[in-house]
């Protein structure tokens, strides 16, 4: 028997509110109307952070505050 792992990122529409699962955490992002605004405002949520994650990994370690070496 294999084990599943999770998918990094999902959501979910239940009874009107969004909830979506990123990187182990859960957050709700309210209410919507249609399972296709909800839809909608997870892609945005995903892209936004998933922007942001590629971004912090494009930074050199060494631009941190604190981390450059003063000589």
């Amino acid at each position: 028997m294999t084990t599943m792992e999770k998918p990094a990122s999902t959501w979910s529409f239940d009874q009107g509110t969004l909830t979506v699962h990123y990187l182990g955490k859960t957050v709700s992002l309210g209410r919507y109307a249609t399972h296709e605004f909800a839809a909608k405002a997870a892609a945005v949520y995903f892209a936004k952070h998933q922007a942001r994650k590629k971004h912090a990994a494009l930074r050199p370690a060494s631009s941190a505050a604190g981390m450059l070496s003063k000589k």
